[in-house]
């Protein structure tokens, strides 16, 4: 018997919260309305009306799928579930019901055609651990040696595929790469443990565009293991100013041991479009950025990746002076058109600027080296056929 029920005081797992979420909505559908009825053994009233079902009539049904005992003890964390999905837009709460067992109709909903092959359309009713579980698993480390010092180093990429990683420019030319990278240790939501097993990642060939800072790392599995499997429905799109944020990384932990640790870190978009000098666009946020970061997704309370982190951009204690610091925390002073206004914090050093290259951006050097529909973009378009 799954440890879930014979718990029933601890919270459900992310992955039972999810499978209950999915149910949710078709028990809910006015389509499944009449099927579901009878199976409840539900007769209409004498109108012939239809009345919404309530979460009482859901842990019947749910127990009965599942045979999940105790789950008139969660209550409450059902309750806030079908919130969550109501909040979301999911559903909508209608007469009918309590207040401890509210009711509800699915309202219609629009996935799109860029998140329907995945469940990351579900990101704002399941939150960060969620956006932490799917996207940690589709995130890795980059390793190798700096080209400059000859010290290990690391980048972050993200898999887009079984076969392509994206990453920073500077994380495939200032490195060299090792011969083979290792998949997540990070398992996706609808597994049980949340440690999932390595794999190792042959490196085939890298690149890198020209100016912008977007590099591509082609994969294969080694010899006897299949493709690995990426999580589904992964969409780009633009930052917006009102996005909370999660970065995604492996910077190097004092006193960690190897290989690095994911660090993920809460934030926001600070500022979603800002051009330098050289017709570059990028974006801020405020999240922290550490040597190793370079590379790793950026990503929206909507499940959404909004781009990928690059240098951070500080202002150096002399006037007119820049500082651009790369994956291994080497500042390269760079002399700006127009003079700062001396140094800031009385001649201390400031805080410097989190960086992220956007989608936009990203998808225009993709398509200059030769990978023109390698991203999902969000196009805001809907799918031939809905998930329902």
């Amino acid at each position: 018997m799954d440890e879930q029920q014979v718990k029933p005081s601890q919270p459900l797992n992310l992955k039972w919260r999810l499978i209950i979420a999915l149910h949710m909505l078709h028990f809910f559908s006015i389509l499944e309305h009449d099927a579901l009825r009878a199976k409840l053994g539900k007769s209409k009233d004498d109108s012939n009306q239809l009345s919404a079902f309530s979460n009482a009539d859901f842990i019947k049904y749910f127990e009965d799928e599942f045979n999940f005992e105790g789950l008139f003890h969660r209550s409450s964390q059902l309750r806030a579930i079908s919130a969550s999905l109501e909040r979301a837009g999911f559903l909508d709460r209608v007469p009918g019901g309590s207040p401890m067992f509210p009711a509800y109709w699915e309202t219609p909903h629009l996935t799109t055609a860029a998140q329907i092959s995945g469940l990351l359309w579900l990101s704002p009713v399941l939150g960060s651990e969620f956006i932490i579980r799917s996207f940690g698993a589709s995130t890795i480390a980059i390793t190798g040696t700096n080209k400059s010092t000859g010290e290990m180093s690391t980048g972050t990429g993200i898999l887009l595929d079984s076969q392509h990683v994206l990453t920073n420019k500077h994380v495939v030319e200032d490195m060299k790469l090792a011969v083979e990278l290792m998949s997540s240790s990070i398992a996706d939501p609808l597994c049980t443990s949340e440690i999932a097993e390595q794999r190792i990642l042959r490196v085939v060939k890298q690149s890198a565009h020209e100016k912008i800072d977007v590099g591509i790392i082609e994969i294969e599995p080694v010899e006897g293991e299949e493709p690995i499997d990426p999580v589904k429905g992964i969409a780009f799109r633009d930052p917006f100013w009102e996005d909370d944020t999660w970065t995604f990384g492996y910077p190097r932990v004092p006193l960690a041991r190897d290989p690095a640790p994911l660090v993920v870190h809460k934030g926001a978009v600070v500022s979603p479009r800002v051009l330098d000098f050289f017709g570059n666009e990028f974006f801020l946020f405020s999240s922290t950025s550490r040597p190793g970061n370079s590379g790793g997704p950026i990503v929206a309370e909507d499940g959404r990746v909004v781009g990928i982190v690059t240098r951070s951009l500080e202002v150096d204690d002399g006037p007119g002076s820049a500082a651009i610091s790369d994956s291994n925390g080497t500042r390269v002073d760079e002399t700006t058109k127009e003079s700062a206004s001396t140094s800031w914090n009385g001649g201390i050093s400031a805080a410097p600027f989190y960086a992220g290259i956007p989608t936009n951006s990203i998808e225009k050097a993709l398509a200059d080296m030769g990978y023109p529909n390698l991203l999902n973009v969000e196009r805001w378009d809907l799918p031939t056929h809905n998930h329902d």
